[in-house]
């Protein structure tokens, strides 16, 4: 329609715990908060926490969603490297084709920030004054480079970790911190980037 060639939807999502929690004050910024771009387009900027909802059924996801039927939509992550793979693995759960329906950036807040590094985006959280004060300018000055930012290709890769049935064992941290075993003998998770395994991982 006349409408969506007008409108860009783009997809901020939030580990409002990543960083110190400086992604928390991200979700003062009012909404709708749209931004004229290149061509008259309007860049309509949508906010969510990653936290709100559970797995598999979250509302900024579930919005997402339903963009995605209507055409590729550019789907930003504030948080760290892990906060990256949560994003990704959540969007599948909730039937979103990640190699072909979105394109993702990032804002890193993380602690090493290796992806953000990588695609080209800094390893520097932006200043969060700048992006929640005022005008918010620091927020429209990164809406106007996601809108124009060119799709790089970037794998995504999946490890599957398995222990003797009998005497292997996953250990998981529990609440108390304490380590304790898992009751499956495998388990699957999406890597980016780079895998470590041993004692240093």
């Amino acid at each position: 329609s006349p409408l969506s060639g007008r409108f860009m939807p783009i997809f901020l999502f939030v580990n409002t715990k990543s960083g110190g929690q400086r992604g928390k004050r991200l979700m003062q910024v009012p909404q709708p908060f749209q931004v004229v771009v290149r061509g008259g387009i309007i860049a309509d900027l949508r906010i969510f926490d990653m936290l709100e909802g559970s797995p598999g059924d979250k509302p900024g996801f579930i919005k997402l969603k339903e963009a995605t039927k209507l055409s590729m939509v550019r789907m930003i992550v504030a948080g760290g490297d892990g906060t990256i793979l949560w994003a990704i693995e959540e969007a599948e759960r909730h039937g979103i084709d990640t190699r072909n329906q979105v394109l993702l950036a990032v804002m890193p807040l993380g602690t090493g920030n290796d992806f953000s590094r990588f695609a080209g985006w800094g390893g520097k959280a932006p200043s969060m004054s700048s992006c929640t004060k005022g005008r918010c300018q620091g927020l429209r000055d990164l809406v106007t480079l996601w809108s124009a930012a060119k799709a790089l290709q970037h794998d995504i890769w999946k490890v599957v970790m398995e222990v003797d049935e009998h005497r292997g064992a996953i250990l998981q941290t529990g609440k108390d911190g304490k380590k304790e075993p898992m009751e499956r003998k495998s388990i699957e998770k999406l890597m980016h980037s780079y895998f470590s395994a041993g004692n240093d991982a």
